[in-house]
């Protein structure tokens, strides 16, 4: 099912008593959801990501926009009407009802032509549970079931109904983290099988970035980018976007442009010809730095050229071994951080007793932003 949402907008009266007049929580929201596919809608807390979900399950009108399954318009269709499952944060099951009772919930309300016979429910109930790998559990409680079991009855109970599209809204929030990834995995595995157009709303990059068909990043009801989520991750259009995606986070300096040459500090870090000269923000993931050098000496610190090209040089903190991977944490007077934080291969050594360790950077992971609007600067390729 193709969902469409046009200049989707919704508004709410302030409550605060300083500040009057509304609040704009989806800001001329427009997207097209392609059929069958898993959407992650992006963003920090209050972005307006459940604001949208709750437009397109009719639990709110919106101020303005329209919305589209299929070809039908569905704006004003109250949420019973619509055809969507609906997974919540904190599962919503009912304690004294079976597993089995919980599936079957939807089924028995419904009514007229869409009245099922009880073998009827009992089939669709079984293979629901089925497909979220629950069968052996329909005579328990939601007592006697752990975090992920219960959410597994609540994403049946969602799919027995055969709805129109899934929206899912911070699932797997209350796991922990383990159960969090396993969890996920059968979401993805689940909505492959099914076909069904599925929304999944949360507010971890990692989550969204790993089961999505496409992601959209929201920031105070705009939305940012949209795209696959590695497109997204290795093309960010802003600032925020570049910030918001990545573990670990992107490290930002402040830098400068001149004569063709990119500038942190006293360091000339890369050549970007084309590029203005002007004040940038300066992104660089931590999978983007290239240690040149094991050990610096105090000596030879005092005697380094300030205009070495092509290096960048940062005050070591520490080297944490983390099995397959090698986590470098270093401060530079330019970062926006109080530390920046550099991964490498567990095959690579960094003497931990060194004042200083020195980078070349990888251009597919360094980024430019203009330092007024923080929009990306790509009319060169680095």
């Amino acid at each position: 099912m193709k969902v469409t949402l046009q200049n989707l907008t919704k508004k709410f009266p302030s409550r605060g008593r300083k500040a009057r007049g509304e609040v704009t929580a989806v800001d001329d929201f427009s997207f097209e959801i392609p059929d069958g596919k898993l959407v992650g809608l992006l963003g920090p807390s209050g972005c307006g990501k459940s604001t949208t979900l709750n437009l397109l399950c009719g639990l709110l009108k919106p101020t303005s926009g329209r919305i589209f399954f299929g070809e039908d318009d569905v704006t004003n269709l109250p949420a019973e009407k619509r055809g969507v499952g609906m997974v919540f944060q904190n599962y919503a099951l009912y304690p004294h009802l079976t597993v089995l009772q919980n599936i079957l919930f939807p089924l028995e309300n419904l009514k007229g032509a869409a009245k099922l016979s009880k073998a009827e429910m009992r089939k669709r109930a079984d293979e629901a549970a089925k497909l979220v790998q629950i069968s052996e559990l329909m005579d328990r409680r939601p007592g006697e079931l752990s975090g992920g079991q219960q959410q597994r009855v609540a994403i049946a109970r969602a799919l027995v109904k055969i709805p129109r599209i899934l929206l899912m809204d911070e699932p797997l929030s209350n796991l922990d983290a383990r159960l969090r990834l396993q969890t996920r995995e059968e979401i993805r595995r689940i909505q492959r099988e099914t076909k069904i157009t599925t929304v999944f709303v949360t507010h971890d990059q990692e989550e969204a970035m790993s089961i999505s068909d496409i992601i959209v990043v929201m920031k105070e009801g705009v939305i940012q980018q949209i795209g696959k989520p590695q497109e997204v991750y290795d093309t960010p259009v802003n600032l925020f976007v570049a910030k918001f995606l990545g573990t670990p986070p992107i490290n930002v300096f402040r830098g400068s442009v001149r004569g063709g040459k990119l500038w942190i500090g006293k360091e000339n870090v890369l050549d970007v010809p084309g590029v203005s000269d002007r004040e940038v923000y300066v992104g660089i993931r931590p999978e983007g730095f290239i240690p040149v050098q094991e050990n610096i000496s105090s000596e030879a610190l005092r005697e380094k050229s300030d205009a070495d090209s092509g290096v960048f040089s940062c005050r070591l903190s520490g080297v944490e071994v983390m099995g397959r991977d090698i986590s470098i944490v270093a401060v530079h007077e330019a970062s926006e951080s109080p530390s920046i934080r550099a991964i490498i291969g567990a095959e690579q050594r960094v003497d931990p007793g060194s004042a200083e360790v020195r980078f070349s950077i990888r251009p597919d992971k360094l980024f430019l932003f203009d330092r007024e609007t923080e929009t990306r600067i790509s009319a060169v390729s680095l």
